[in-house]
């Protein structure tokens, strides 16, 4: 092959070299993306701007998508379309969690057999998304002495954070301190609360188990009877009080206003019951008559509930002291035991209803009717009326420590 041909040859592939570099670069710039296809984002760092989703920063952008509607504190890939004059781009902006949380750690002192949650060994806890505390390995809460403790930091992005911090825990020997188990005295057919006033104490733990035995004490028949409280702390150390309940036998005859209060109340008694009823059938007979005979009104006197009792007897209407005053008379006249619950949250609105025992055990009786479903509170257990009043603005939220507690068998459905 000739010089010449050679040359030509090499002309020829310089040639079809530049014609195919030319192309390239004009489909590169035929092709060119003005936005990002994916944006990567940090969780927490706000919202970002339309310059992130551009390739050139000197293009006016406007982002479409309402980024405010989406949530970029956690992980996740969402679709974003941005506009550069009349044309419409679509990204991904990819929100990621790339920085481990920060917490400080905490030793703590307890119990052996005690227990602690693995979030009461930090405190201070940074990171722009939710974070979740765990145990490394769970300690042992049944040896005395220190131990380290490794505690695990996750967030949302699934970044961990170890920190160490020491427990000790203490052999606990000492046994709880009961408070309050005073003498009481009650006439025939009374009530008792049992736990009022009752406090206990203990050298570690916060919260004690509290049992009340009042099995010895006949409230139907007069005499001295003793109600024990026994109180456990988590290391088994238990702790033992009594207190004298005195049943005496009823006042003599009543005058005034509460002589007229039991003569309204046996007429009414007369009407709804008779002789052959069961306590239960005439808790039933008082509950429909209050519920339905005594007119709403939003008004009463709360000073002296048998006033209130009277009145409601006589002029068929008043609030919900009025029907649990009213309520109270007819149980008491009727030797039905009932105890008083006040609501223990009033700021908002006051109250009033009872616990009664027809031979079950205790349970709600409130006569007071309200608008809606699911308000027929008759016999109803601790567990119904917490349901009722927590779908119902706390409209019957009480301090249970008050009162004995209900059984957990259902008398009555709620609607």
């Amino acid at each position: 092959m000739t010089s010449r041909i050679r040359r030509r040859l090499f002309v020829r592939a310089v040639l079809l070299a530049l014609v195919i570099l030319i192309g390239v670069i004009g489909v590169r710039m035929l092709f060119a993306r003005d936005v990002k296809s994916n944006v990567q984002w940090e969780a927490g760092n706000g919202i970002p701007a339309a310059a992130v989703f551009l390739e050139k920063q000197n293009v006016k952008a406007t982002i479409l998508t309402n980024l405010k509607s989406l949530d970029l504190s956690r992980p996740g890939s969402y679709p974003v379309k941005i506009q550069i004059a009349t044309k419409t781009y679509e990204s991904t902006l990819q929100v990621v969690d790339t920085v481990p949380p920060k917490g400080t750690p905490v030793n703590q002192q307890g119990g052996v057999n005690g227990r602690l949650e693995a979030g009461a060994f930090v405190t201070d806890i940074e990171d722009k998304t939710p974070v979740t505390v765990s145990y490394a390995n769970e300690p042992d809460f049944s040896r005395g002495g220190t131990q380290t403790v490794t505690i695990v930091l996750t967030d949302a992005g699934g970044n961990e954070t170890k920190l160490t911090a020491e427990l000790t825990l203490a052999e606990d020997f000492e046994p709880p301190v009961i408070n309050g188990a005073e003498d009481q005295t009650v006439t025939v057919g009374g009530t008792i609360a049992y736990k009022k006033g009752i406090t206990v104490t203990d050298n570690i733990d916060t919260e004690v188990t509290l049992e009340v035995d009042s099995s010895q004490v006949n409230l139907q028949e007069p005499g001295i009877y003793t109600v024990t409280y026994t109180a456990t702390d988590s290391a088994g150390n238990t702790a033992t009080a009594t207190a004298q309940i005195t049943v005496e036998e009823k006042k003599a005859a009543l005058t005034g206003q509460e002589a007229e209060l039991a003569e309204l109340a046996a007429q009414v008694l007369d009407s709804i019951t008779n002789s052959s009823m069961t306590k239960k059938e005439i808790a039933l007979a008082i509950y429909g008559w209050c519920n339905t005979r005594i007119t709403y009104t939003n008004s009463s006197d709360k000073s002296d509930w048998v006033a209130e009792a009277v009145n409601g007897l006589k002029i068929h209407a008043g609030d919900c002291f009025t029907y649990f005053s009213v309520a109270k008379a007819l149980l008491t006249q009727a030797d039905i035991p009932n105890i008083d619950v006040l609501k223990s949250d009033t700021s908002h609105s006051s109250h009033f209803w009872s616990l009664v025992d027809v031979g079950e055990g205790w349970y709600h009786f409130d006569t007071t009717p309200r608008k809606g479903e699911g308000d027929y509170f008759f016999l109803v257990t601790d567990e119904q009326l917490e349901a009722y009043s927590q779908s119902h603005s706390n409209s019957h939220i009480f301090d249970h420590s008050l009162y004995p507690a209900t059984p957990t068998r259902i008398v009555t459905e709620m609607p």
